[in-house]
């Protein structure tokens, strides 16, 4: 079941063995910890619709969320709404977590809660709690970190799912089709974390179909006037007609390439052919 409360829609003495906390900002190996410490038994997760630190997420909520329901043994997804609540730790106790019948809570080394951040020593003045200690390398931040320099093949290690952006199909330039290569234009969302400008190798899934495929992030540097960045992807072996308005998920495997000015549309045109080589040499493995 997934529930979504405030202050004013309670869950009154809802059932739960095991409650793991946390933001959950894209599924990592550090949360399956947490998971997996249950071994095997059921348990119910709570989570927050947004931080109030100022960070970008990796994902959208509803990715998010999404990820959260595929995780093996959930038994209730409970989504506390912070656009209608804001708390101290004794409030978020005493209104919330006091209103369930709670056997034990699992949560990260690194909890904090409430307007004051208190930490799991104050958790465990009123409830049993399983504390998984933290590894600094495998965290939201150090992911986010590698993401954001490029690094998706060290990123993808400890994601549980490969890092992914997904979105509906926008109308581009046309520039791909004028040079032979068909290509899926993306809205730039600012307020995910993003890769860093360049060229990579991903695979696509359109219409629950993948393909291989590579994705340029940046603004182009061998077309003169151009000063928007571009969020596109060609998919390789794809001979379909346009996919304006359908959603496209983009998979990322590896870095592959900067953004670089090239002498002439038939020079672009045979890097972008190098490119594909690439991906196909990839995904031969």
């Amino acid at each position: 079941m997934i529930y979504t409360i405030d202050n004013k829609s309670i869950l009154l003495n809802l059932k739960i063995n095991n409650l793991v906390i946390g933001f959950f900002d894209g599924i990592h190996l550090g949360h399956l910890k947490l998971f997996n410490s249950l071994n095997g038994e059921k348990f119910s997760v709570l989570t927050f619709n947004f931080t109030k630190h100022n960070t970008n997420p990796l994902f959208t909520f509803d990715e998010r969320i999404n990820q959260l329901s595929k995780i093996k043994n959930l038994e209730n997804l409970i989504i506390l709404d912070l656009n209608k609540v804001n708390f101290t730790s004794v409030e978020f106790i005493e209104n919330f977590l006091k209103k369930w019948l709670i056997k034990n809570i699992v949560v990260g080394s690194d909890f904090r809660f409430g307007s004051d951040q208190q930490d799991v020593n104050y958790l465990k003045k009123f409830f049993n709690v399983t504390v998984i200690n933290r590894d600094d390398l495998i965290s939201s931040t150090n992911i986010k970190r590698l993401i954001k320099n490029g690094d998706i093949f060290a990123a993808n290690k400890l994601l549980f799912n490969k890092y992914y952006y997904q979105s509906n199909v926008i109308s581009g330039n046309k520039l791909g089709r004028e040079l032979g290569y068909k290509t899926a234009n993306f809205y730039y969302d600012d307020s995910l974390v993003l890769p860093s400008d360049g060229v990579y190798i991903t695979s696509s899934i359109l219409d629950d179909i993948e393909y291989m495929s590579v994705t340029f992030i940046g603004i182009p540097k061998t077309i003169d006037g151009k000063t928007q960045k571009q969020f596109e992807t060609h998919l390789i072996n794809y001979f379909g007609g346009d996919f304006y308005n359908k959603q496209l998920k983009v998979i990322f495997h590896k870095k592959i390439g900067n953004v670089i000015k090239y002498p002439s549309l038939s020079a672009l045109k045979s890097g972008i052919n190098k490119q594909i080589e690439l991906a196909k040499k990839f995904f031969s493995k």
